[in-house]
């Protein structure tokens, strides 16, 4: 009896080496085998953009100085102003060196006023705008956006001295401003004539830049704008602008007019709003422009579009030539890879894994770009839906195969 039991535990043992010898085997031999591999479904917005290159039309008013000599602006750009109101003051002199002292001086306290800290300034904020600042600085750059570099660095600027203030805790900041708005005066003072004010013809928006085509590109020529004047109106010279210290755009309202294919154009239709990115610009917000005319010339094939809009930024260059990026529309729904998608009983379909187990899920397609797939949301139980689990990489898949993740 004794010695039966005795041969039972030994029986037990060896089994149990066995089974735990097997189960060390087996996830050994699973350590080696390739994964199942599996996409997450999840929601997605597709834009469908348009990238075009247009000009700028507007009712704009230069103004002249009447003299040469040195220009101080005394309103920024995009500012409304007055009429008959001063936007800017001119001094003649012909020595190069005073001129470059005192743009030097324009520039430098230009940035001590814009760096003056408030109260909810500290390092931690300025630091974080810092970075997220630079990073923009390096993608604008890359994409070769000069107006919106120039702009940035001098913002740059204004936080990095920001953040030396704060730093340092420099109470001499408000001397110093002064210090170079003295300076200033005694050198524009020096000059032979006094300072003379220019004034505005118009109330409007100021901007100091012109260039030649304010009495070309005007919003009358945009409204009547035709293939064969818009043609005419790209051979057109730009008028001297010599003595010019600025201009004022004297309505709210510009537009946007730009040649594109027919086929390009073919989802845009008038009056509708179109969200547009300029990205060249300083201001790289999206902007609503309102379709006011399409019009298609059949003989070249292409298609003339004009858009007005009413929002004028500060930040907005307004230079003549710019390029944009149209969003025509938008597409929503999940997301799944086109690699996995394939016609199952004849249903457009793909494999998702449920709890180890293939299953069948059936996609309907709206959308198909670079790989992937927009499908619709789910209408019933057997449609793929967000958050399921897609089996990619997989050739031999069935309804109920259990695979291994």
């Amino acid at each position: 009896m004794a010695e039966s039991k005795k041969k039972i535990k030994i029986i037990l043992s060896a089994l149990l080496c066995l089974l735990f010898l097997i189960y060390i085997i087996y996830h050994i031999a699973c350590s080696f085998r390739e994964k199942t591999e599996l996409f997450l479904v999840t929601r997605v917005t597709e834009e469908h953009t348009l990238d075009v290159s247009g000009y700028i039309f507007r009712d704009e008013t230069v103004i002249y100085s009447g003299t040469g000599g040195i220009c101080t602006d005394t309103r920024e750009n995009g500012e409304k102003v007055a009429k008959d109101s001063v936007v800017a003051k001119t001094y003649f002199t012909d020595s190069d060196e005073l001129k470059k002292k005192i743009d030097e001086l324009n520039y430098k306290i230009h940035i001590l006023e814009e760096s003056c800290v408030s109260e909810t300034d500290n390092l931690e904020s300025i630091d974080s705008q810092i970075t997220l600042l630079r990073a923009e600085i390096a993608k604008k750059s890359a994409d070769g956006n000069v107006s919106f570099t120039e702009k940035a660095e001098k913002e740059l600027l204004i936080l990095l001295h920001k953040r030396e203030l704060i730093e340092n805790n420099d109470k001499n900041h408000g001397d110093i401003l002064n210090n170079l708005r003295e300076e200033r005066t005694l050198l524009l003072s020096s000059i032979s004539s006094y300072g003379r004010d220019i004034t505005a013809d118009v109330s409007g928006y100021y901007y100091s830049y012109t260039d030649g085509y304010e009495n070309v590109f005007t919003a009358q020529a945009a409204e009547n704008i035709t293939p064969e004047s818009f043609d005419s109106l790209m051979k057109t010279s730009a008028e001297p602008v010599s003595g010019a210290v600025g201009k004022i755009a004297s309505d709210i309202k510009w537009y946007f007019v730009f040649k594109t294919s027919t086929e390009q154009a073919v989802e845009i239709t008038e009056d509708k709003y179109y969200e547009f990115t300029f990205t060249d610009n300083a201001h790289d917000e999206k902007m609503s422009l309102f379709a006011e005319n399409k019009i298609i010339d059949h003989a070249s094939g292409e298609a003339l579009l004009v858009f007005s809009c009413t929002s004028v930024p500060n930040d907005f260059d307004f230079s003549r030539n710019q390029r944009a990026q149209i969003t025509i529309s938008e597409t929503s729904g999940l997301r799944v890879p086109s690699s996995s998608v394939r016609v199952i009983d004849g249903q457009t379909s793909v494999y998702i894994m449920k709890k180890g187990v293939c299953r069948i899920r059936h996609v309907d397609i709206i959308f198909e770009k670079d790989g992937y797939c927009i499908v619709s949301e789910p209408q019933n139980a057997d449609d793929i839906s967000v958050y399921d689990r897609i089996v990619i990489g997989e050739k031999e898949l069935y309804d109920g195969k259990v695979i291994g993740y």
